[in-house]
């Protein structure tokens, strides 16, 4: 599994590479377009970097800011990045910033600068490494909350299956109070009727 997570505002882009868990690539890039053209950019930008055969791209959604002109240009940043995911075959994965903090392990009520910093301190402590801007080591923790999501996701898919590998929406129960799986019934009735029962 590849992800590409990201952390964008308007002059950079944080982005980390992951394969599985293992963080591949990380750091910061410069937007230095005006805002008629930073749309254009990020989706060059994301195009390039979904080149290296990525699956998912994860972004950090904005939430609430004091200025309503940054909120909605965050916004638009952000529609950016999801079109351009999925224009390029990636599923979009959202996270909140109480996600990517609760994925580092940092309590949700931090205050911005203080969360920042010790973001920053959690993913070079996790991965070994030195992260010298915010952006990146935001985009890290974004990976760090996608990666969990994929994973709870895939836990409940594999809570919903049958030993026999079928979904439990396909039990059936009989008049006699037994159970079985209708999939299963199926497919011994297919073979039945090839002759190889």
């Amino acid at each position: 599994m590849r992800l590409l997570s990201l952390d964008a505002d308007t002059k950079f882009i944080g982005y980390a590479h992951f394969l599985g868990d293992k963080l591949m690539l990380y750091g910061t890039h410069d937007i230095a377009a005006k805002w008629d053209d930073l749309l254009v950019e990020v989706g060059r930008f994301l195009g390039d970097e979904i080149g290296y055969e990525v699956e998912y791209v994860a972004a950090e959604m904005p939430v609430m800011y004091k200025n309503a002109k940054t909120a909605i240009q965050l916004a638009q940043l952000v529609g950016a990045i999801r079109f351009a995911s999925l224009n390029h075959g990636c599923e979009f994965i959202e996270v909140l910033p109480s996600e990517r903090l609760t994925a580092c392990g940092i309590p949700i009520l931090t205050r911005s600068k203080p969360a920042k910093e010790a973001v920053k301190r959690t993913v070079s402590a996790i991965y070994g490494i030195e992260v010298t801007t915010t952006h990146a080591a935001d985009a890290i923790a974004v990976g760090m909350a996608a990666l969990n999501k994929l994973k709870l996701r895939e836990m409940s898919r594999q809570a919903d299956m049958m030993p026999c590998d079928h979904p439990t929406s396909a039990i059936v129960s009989s008049d006699e109070g037994t159970h079985y799986c209708r999939e299963c019934e199926a497919r011994q009735d297919a073979c039945c009727e090839k002759g190889e029962a």
